[in-house]
């Protein structure tokens, strides 16, 4: 399990939200295309955890789907984002501007300006 399953999988965080009887939850995140490989071997996921920490405190997984490129190109495992310039924000207002309802275009806004500012 080990190295083969680091190179398709790494944690993301614990989650712990939820009753106390329930356990916490360890989220990972996979290259499309390999979650149903982690999903297999949940159980062991789960064991091999709770092993390191000394008792049962993991109860759940939950696999997050990325690219494979984010996956590959990012050396600890989280996604490196990039402030949106005022050019990805007049770019992104171009493509919502002639939505009429305010709270929509507003949201668009934002998810423009933050795709385009990952593109540059």
């Amino acid at each position: 399990m080990g190295e083969s399953l680091a190179a398709i999988c790494r944690p993301l965080e614990v989650n712990h939200r939820y009753q106390l009887s329930k356990g916490s939850k360890l989220i990972v995140e996979t290259p499309r295309g390999y979650a149903q490989q982690v999903e297999m071997q949940k159980d062991q996921i789960i064991e091999r955890v709770n092993i390191a920490y000394g008792f049962g405190a993991i109860r759940r997984l939950e696999i997050k789907h990325t690219s494979y490129d984010a996956f590959h190109n990012s050396k600890s495992g989280q996604r490196k984002t990039r402030k949106p310039t005022s050019e990805c924000e007049s770019e992104s207002w171009q493509i919502v501007k002639d939505i009429e309802e305010d709270e929509l275009r507003t949201a668009l806004l934002e998810l423009g300006k933050n795709v385009l500012a990952q593109d540059k």
